[in-house]
């Protein structure tokens, strides 16, 4: 990966996640990491 890619990935997720912030108050974040949350259950039981 090199460096404009990084930069461009980077100002991404953070133009999501003030978007999240102003418009959505948090919710989208918030539904984000209980998703992860299972997925890191699920793969727990796998393990």
């Amino acid at each position: 990966m090199d460096n404009l890619t990084a930069v461009v990935l980077a100002l991404l997720i953070l133009s999501l996640t003030g978007v999240d912030a102003m418009f959505f108050n948090w919710q989208a974040s918030i539904f984000l990491g209980h998703e992860f949350n299972k997925l890191i259950d699920v793969l727990k039981f796998w393990r």
